[in-house]
């Protein structure tokens, strides 16, 4: 069903997120101690970051001013 297939989708986007999460921490390690590539990955991996958070803050405005309080005018 459509919903079982959300769900899994869900599922598997919360596993991706906690592999992101282990590999922002061994990449942060790896960048604190001065290796090069990591730093760089590390620059990456905080710009894209930012983008998903201000494009999720974008979506939750727009979903903020559709919503119906229910007032008439």
């Amino acid at each position: 069903t459509p919903e079982y297939s959300n769900l899994v989708a869900l599922y598997i986007q919360s596993k991706i997120m906690n592999d992101i999460h282990e590999i922002y921490t061994i990449v942060r390690e790896k960048a604190r101690t001065g290796d090069e590539k990591s730093v760089k990955l590390l620059l990456q991996l905080n710009k894209e970051v930012s983008t998903i958070v201000k494009e999720s803050y974008k979506m939750k405005q727009v979903d903020n001013e559709d919503v119906d309080d229910g007032l008439v005018l």
